[in-house]
């Protein structure tokens, strides 16, 4: 009996070290396999742009509920500041620290900041978007499946982009991963380019080297559908907070101040862009629109 106790006991001990040995050598967590952005580059289709004149912004249903009642534009915030984010009860986004990509600077407040379709939306559209349903605009307009479809960088910058392709606008800093990391999101969507486009970025490609040009390769993007679910109105109280618009050019006349999601900007009635601003968002007062995080249009 004691020989028994005794073999047991070493079998017992033999198997806590066994399944110690097997803990301290299982493997980390797979990093994003990277390959190089030519690779990618070849096996997009090229092809010259389309349906240029049929782009339209309020097509690309954003920005949508993404966690809890976190959008699109808060969860990228919240996923590319440096240190953790302050939110209001509403989840919007106070401050945080983030890099902006495309010109090295650091910012600590989000009303500096766009969230920037590395390939812009008007580009999607051109490239192969025009032929997507609802759905597919969705996901593409929403994309945060992948961390280099969409990224917080600076206003001005972001209106200098606009929505131009690497032939006729590049980055500061960063030309390299850029020009990656575009082919990459590319890819993702099975969107084309075109000839001049493709010559810039196997120009680019060639002048910063394989080394510099390596990217994490993205599944494929999937369509994503409308959520039914609201999202609590932000703003100030008395009514004053968001309502949708009623149609895609006019607020209701209870919430006249029209808000333009994508910039953070406002505009109020009588200003110069009023007419020609399509509201993603309806505000009743000024301070409600500000509250929100948004700044009024200066024109």
């Amino acid at each position: 009996m004691r020989h028994f106790r005794l073999i047991s006991s070493l079998l017992v001990a033999l198997g806590l070290v066994a399944g110690i040995l097997v803990g301290a050598t299982a493997p980390a967590q797979a990093a994003p396999k990277k390959v190089p952005a030519a690779k990618l580059l070849a096996k997009l289709k090229v092809a010259p742009e389309r349906r240029a004149w049929s782009y339209d912004r309020s097509d690309w249903d954003h920005w949508v509920i993404k966690k809890g009642s976190c959008d699109t534009r808060e969860t990228v915030l919240a996923e590319e500041s440096r240190r953790k984010v302050t939110k209001r009860k509403d989840c919007s986004v106070v401050s945080g620290r983030w890099v902006n990509e495309y010109t090295g600077r650091t910012v600590t407040s989000p009303r500096t900041l766009d969230i920037d379709h590395r390939v812009p939306l008007a580009e999607a559209w051109r490239s192969g978007g025009y032929r997507w349903n609802a759905a597919k605009r969705r996901g593409f307009a929403n994309d945060i499946g992948y961390r280099h479809s969409l990224v917080a960088v600076g206003r001005y910058i972001n209106r200098k982009k606009s929505d131009q392709d690497p032939a006729d606008w590049q980055p500061q800093v960063g030309k390299c991963r850029y020009v990656a990391r575009w082919i990459a999101v590319k890819y993702r969507w099975s969107l084309t380019v075109d000839p001049v486009e493709k010559r810039a970025l196997v120009h680019r490609l060639g002048v910063c080297g394989k080394a510099k040009t390596m990217v994490e390769k993205p599944s494929k993007g999937k369509p994503e559908k409308k959520r039914t679910k609201p999202k609590k109105k932000r703003g100030g109280g008395g009514g004053g907070g968001s309502v949708p618009p009623i149609s895609a050019w006019n607020c209701p006349s209870s919430h006249p101040i029209k808000g333009n999601a994508s910039s953070m900007i406002y505009h109020v009635p009588g200003g110069r862009y009023y007419s020609r601003t399509k509201p993603e968002e309806c505000f009743a007062t000024e301070s409600a629109a500000q509250a929100a995080g948004y700044r009024r249009s200066k024109v």
